[in-house]
Parts: C-alpha cells; sequence; structure tokens
C-alpha cells in the first residue's frame, strides 16, 4: 500500500516515514474529518530545517479506520494520504 498509494502520489514523503509514523502515534493535534466520522486527521508539526518547502509548517496524515474502536482501543484502517500543508484544516471534531 504504501509504495503503491502514497508514494506513487507523494513521491516527496519518502524521507519522512519516520515523520508519518510520530505523527500517528504522538500527534500535535487529531480531529475527526467532519465530512467522514471514519477518517482521523492527526497533525505534526515539522521542523524548519525539515520542510520540504517554506509553508509547510505541518506535515498531515490521513487514516481511515475501517471498523470501530476493538479491545484495548485498537482500531483498524490504512493511511488514505499523507502530504504537507500550512496550517491545521478546521471544522472537525477534536479527539
Amino acid at each position: 500500500m504504501w509504495n503503491e498509494h502514497i508514494l506513487l502520489r507523494h513521491p516527496e514523503i519518502e524521507p519522512y516515514k519516520d515523520l508519518i509514523t510520530q505523527t500517528i502515534e504522538n500527534p500535535d493535534v487529531r480531529h475527526i474529518d467532519p465530512e467522514d466520522e471514519r477518517v482521523m486527521l492527526y497533525y505534526k508539526a515539522v521542523p524548519e530545517d525539515a520542510r520540504p518547502f517554506r509553508k509547510a509548517s505541518f506535515i498531515r496524515v490521513v487514516v481511515k479506520y475501517l471498523y470501530p474502536e476493538e479491545y484495548n482501543n485498537q482500531r483498524t484502517g490504512f493511511i488514505s494520504s499523507v502530504y504537507f500543508v500550512s496550517k491545521v484544516k478546521r471544522g472537525g471534531r477534536i479527539v
């Protein structure tokens, strides 16, 4: 999935695999997408020296969950997109 979907559409993301993992595990902001409750948006600030372009203040990792929370608060899902953004998208319920 990583190579076929994420890297095919966003090859600039490849050097940031560790940052993507950190964003999901320990996000600065996390909220439910207002358009789909199964989608969680994770954000993490990108250090200035690691930004691929000047306005890339945050990395946004979009995770689509397939099932509700299971035992021990675990969920099954997949990364549907990853990209750099200048600000956190507003409108979703922060969790």
